[in-house]
């Protein structure tokens, strides 16, 4: 009774597992759906192509009847019979609104598909709806293209690959000196000894509970007077505070044991050294934690790139270009959305790569021994 407790618990974990996955993993295919639609198809609740048309239902009156020898290439009435004569690819169908069904013959050299029905005598006007078979390449064509792609990547208007290489330096450039920064002060106050350390820890962290709106007005005032606008310098250095990794060093590093140390200063080591024999070799999984996250926060960051740079700006990011495709009065969401696309690939890289040091810093400390 107990094994089979156990075996329920344990699918039932996997299944609340499997959705919570699911549900993680829904903007993401949303986006690559939608980036892979045609104009006009992005907001559609249209996503399995349809081998099958069913048309609206059509009428012919008995004023449509014509003579043989003015029957146009289409359908047409005449006074016994109606004569079908319906474009397609695979196979046609016409269903009449009495319930009886006729398969056309084709197609011809012209693509069509033809078939004869009789009227019944005294019959009036005649309704029918068309049933159109298509393979399954034909109708995927119909939904989904590549070329959304294409237009992002070659847009004139849209210098996709300045874009990108703007965010790429600007994301790289403040991790790397987020991870230096905070590992040299983490260090700081982890091992060193000064006047008022833990106060002043304390009012570090107290900013933290500071929402950033606050800073955003007296950080642009700082750059703009420094004539950091539409620059690197400007996107790069208001953000390289980061309190939460001085923390997150800090702690890691108070549990590095003072012995490497003092046995690093009677070899002859200077800080220097010890930061890189030491500290930066022993706290990898934890800079590198430090380092995605950063990254991230940084390639996604809109609101201060796009106070920085003026509308010619030749350094705004990819986050920023992208909102081109939001106009005033309609939003290109397939392009939108392919664009969006490409800005996941060096996050999802970087994670593949990292994650084993991503891992291990998010549980650094979780074990005690």
């Amino acid at each position: 009774m107990q094994n089979r407790l156990s075996a329920f618990a344990k699918t039932m974990l996997y299944v609340l597992l499997t959705g919570g996955v699911i549900i993680v993993l829904l903007p993401i295919f949303w986006t690559v759906i939608t980036a892979c639609k045609k104009p006009g198809e992005g907001l559609k609740w249209n996503f399995w192509p349809q081998t099958t048309i069913v048309s609206e239902w059509r009428s012919l009156s008995a004023q449509t009847v014509v003579k043989e020898a003015d029957a146009p290439d289409a359908t047409v009435r005449y006074h016994d019979r109606v004569q079908f004569r319906i474009q397609g690819s695979k196979g046609v169908e016409v269903e009449l609104e009495k319930g009886a069904r006729l398969a056309l013959s084709g197609p011809d050299g012209q693509g069509y598909f033809a078939g004869n029905w009789q009227v019944p005598p005294g019959m009036g006007e005649i309704r029918y709806r068309v049933w159109q078979m298509r393979t399954f390449a034909e109708a995927t064509a119909e939904i989904y293209t590549l070329q959304n792609f294409k237009s992002v990547l070659y847009n004139r208007d849209f210098p996709f690959a300045r874009f990108f290489l703007n965010s790429l330096i600007v994301a790289t450039v403040s991790a790397f000196l987020t991870v230096i920064l905070c590992t040299m002060g983490g260090y700081v106050f982890a091992k060193k000894k000064f006047f008022l350390k833990d106060t002043l820890f304390l009012i570090l962290l107290s900013s933290m509970m500071v929402p950033g709106m606050i800073f955003m007005i007296p950080q642009f005032t700082i750059v703009s007077h420094l004539g950091w606008m539409n620059s690197y310098q400007g996107m790069i250095v208001p953000h390289l505070a980061n309190i939460f990794g001085l923390f997150l060093l800090k702690q890691h590093i108070t549990t590095i044991p003072d012995s490497l140390f003092e046995a690093a200063r009677i070899d002859g080591a200077n800080e220097l050294q010890v930061l890189r024999i030491i500290v930066f070799p022993l706290s990898l999984p934890v800079t590198t934690t430090l380092f995605l996250l950063t990254f991230v926060g940084q390639w996604s960051n809109f609101l201060w790139q796009l106070i920085v740079n003026t509308a010619d700006s030749p350094f705004r990011t990819l986050p920023v270009g992208l909102a081109l495709f939001k106009g005033q009065y309609n939003i290109d969401w397939e392009l939108l959305m392919a664009g969006a696309c490409f800005s996941i690939i060096p996050i999802a890289i970087l994670f593949l790569c990292a994650q084993r040091f991503f891992i291990a810093g998010l549980t650094q400390g979780a074990v005690k021994e």
